[in-house]
């Protein structure tokens, strides 16, 4: 009686989840059509291309259709029970990620700091001054490879980043078969289980993106990989000793992995069987290491910069603290977004929950994976990020990979002794990959870019006054970058009214002089130099846009500015600068009366 309860309860969980991926896919299609932004991370089919969008939702629905699902998974039964998995998953697995990688590369830039992680590369001795909290991986995988590569080859940095990109979601298709493999799952439901770890949204983090939230997504999913073995089988010790000492020198964001190192050095002195050997003890002190000799640079990181930044910044003051902006309606819904985003089979793996028995919970890779995702909670509550999740999601990058990983082990579990879940494979191979698709399609365009940060600004949710401001520096800085210059006038313009500093300032008076509107160049560089009158290029602005406008009051108030400085002083440095970042700029000064050209 017992034998049949549990095989209709096993008969219920296959239909539970099927129901979760249909339920899950037309949300999807519901996010298309709402006049809003709250469920900003499953509605990329609002500002993708047309041809993606309708390609992402066919797959979506093809590998829903029942039929499809049995078709699949009988081609993809194995003809014996003892026989050997293919090996031909990760090949194939890897060769549909870097297609995805170099066919639909990040245009927008809109993620996080990926404009000025672009901007550095172009620039010598750039990347320290703009990243001085960079850790020593970071830089030497996304400053010093791309640049001294791009030397030896025709090919630009921006290239070989994407080219680095490529090979590392080769490398996250090998994990995610690895742990399919580790699991035992054959057939239909391997490819997808493998699908529900290699297509989560951290893949869009290896398009050339250069920093090292992609590398932190990687690194949780093989420590959670490599962790499980070492459970199950005393296995994978160096390896996974190594991909905690490489996500602590990578980025601070890789600290959560000491939650599962240290569940797994707990597992590992307790097991008393045979084999653990003094090699495997020395390679689960690696981190140790690497925590000994960044240790001082990490605190110093932590209570100088992550303090004032990233969690008790002056927003979060104002917003009452830590706990009432961790626990506030926006952000609470921004991380729900942000984890569906990242791990687009969570939902479902909820859902199975309840189908888990006291032997799973009981498995000694059950601790593993509950430290790494309770390692990575804090980092998705308490991490505050200036720019708002929903453009600085790839700071949760681990949260959303352990969660992924979680997920597919859940569903895994659940199915592997339900009969006819082979049916499956398919519905939840396509459920992973079409929102990745669609989110990747949406990023590759840049006119999609912009148009979903418009959105971001015009729709509800209304986003914090920062978050405002820093979407619309995007869009005046994407803008100025392809040379948009009325779009990025209008943005900065926008921007000069909530936060007219000096940087804000010169960008708008720039755009609006390429753009050809002198009268408003002429009044941000105006207000840049009532602001601070030390500032050179508001003068030089100034004096141009004058003469532009047959201001002659202007031009000489500015002109007797401008004659007093040296030829080779300090602020005809600055001009030489300025001009050579704009050359549009260089070619609008006036060619008779006035201060020499620079």
């Amino acid at each position: 009686m017992m034998v049949r309860a549990r095989g209709h309860e096993d008969r219920a969980a296959t239909g539970v989840l099927f129901a979760a991926l249909v339920l899950l896919a037309l949300a999807r299609l519901a996010a298309q059509v709402a006049p809003s932004m709250y469920a900003w991370s499953i509605n990329f089919g609002r500002t993708a291309p047309p041809a993606f969008a309708i390609a992402g939702f066919a797959l979506l629905a093809a590998g829903l259709l029942p039929a499809s699902g049995g078709y699949f998974g009988a081609a993809l039964e194995p003809r014996h029970p003892a026989s050997a998995p293919g090996r031909w998953l990760a090949p194939v697995l890897a060769a549909v990620g870097v297609a995805l990688v170099v066919l639909l590369h990040d245009r927008a830039l809109f993620v996080g700091d990926a404009l000025l992680r672009a901007g550095q590369l172009h620039e010598k001795g750039a990347f320290w001054r703009m990243f001085p909290q960079a850790m020593p991986l970071d830089r030497g995988m996304h400053d010093w490879l791309p640049q001294h590569a791009a030397a030896l080859t025709s090919w630009g940095p921006g290239t070989w980043l994407r080219a680095l990109g490529a090979a590392e979601v080769a490398l996250l298709a090998w994990i995610a078969v690895r742990f399919a493999d580790g699991l035992g799952v054959r057939g239909a439901l391997r490819v997808g289980i493998a699908c529900a770890v290699l297509f989560g949204g951290y893949v869009q983090l290896l398009t050339g993106y250069g920093k090292p939230t992609g590398e932190i997504a990687i690194c949780t999913l093989a420590a959670g990989v490599f962790g499980l073995e070492i459970a199950r089988q005393r296995r994978g010790t160096l390896a996974f000793g190594l991909v905690v000492s490489c996500a602590l020198l990578l980025h601070r964001a890789g600290l959560p992995l000491l939650a599962v190192w240290l569940a797994v050095v707990v597992l590992w002195a307790r097991d008393t069987r045979p084999g653990r050997g003094l090699w495997g003890a020395l390679h689960l002190a690696l981190p140790l290491v690497t925590l000994a000799v960044l240790g001082p640079r990490l605190v110093h990181l932590l209570l100088g910069f992550d303090v004032h930044v990233n969690f008790a910044s002056h927003e979060v003051e104002a917003q009452g603290g830590i706990l009432r902006a961790a626990l506030s309606r926006l952000r609470l819904l921004d991380d729900a977004n942000v984890l569906l985003l990242l791990a687009p089979l969570l939902p479902a793996a909820l859902a199975l929950t309840p189908w888990l028995r006291r032997e799973d919970v009981q498995r000694p890779e059950f601790p593993v994976l509950a430290a790494l995702v309770a390692g990575s909670a804090p980092a998705l509550l308490f991490v505050y990020v200036t720019q708002g999740p929903f453009r600085d999601w790839d700071a949760f990058a681990g949260s959303g990979a352990a969660a992924a990983l979680a997920g597919a082990w859940v569903i895994a579990r659940v199915l592997a002794r339900a009969p006819r879940s082979r049916r499956l494979g398919l519905p939840i191979a396509t459920s992973a990959l079409a929102p990745l698709v669609l989110l990747m399609a949406s990023q590759s365009d840049l006119r999609s870019g912009l148009d979903r940060a418009h959105r971001f600004l015009a729709e509800r949710p209304t986003r914090t006054s920062s978050q405002r401001l820093a979407t619309l520096d995007y869009i005046g800085l994407a803008c100025l970058t392809s040379e948009r210059w009325s779009e990025a006038e209008a943005a900065y313009a926008s921007l000069c009214e909530g936060a007219p500093h000096a940087r804000a300032l010169i960008l708008w008076g720039t755009s609006a002089a390429i753009a050809g509107d002198s009268r408003d160049a002429q009044r941000a560089f105006g207000e840049l130099t009532a602001r601070n009158p030390a500032e050179p290029i508001g003068w030089m602005g100034l004096w141009m846009m004058a003469v532009a406008n047959r201001d002659p009051s202007g031009a000489e108030r500015a002109d007797a500015v401008v004659r007093r400085w040296l030829r080779n002083g300090p602020e005809w440095k600055v001009l030489n600068v300025y001009f050579d970042h704009y050359p549009a700029m260089a070619s609008l000064i006036p060619a008779h009366a006035g201060p020499a050209a620079p």
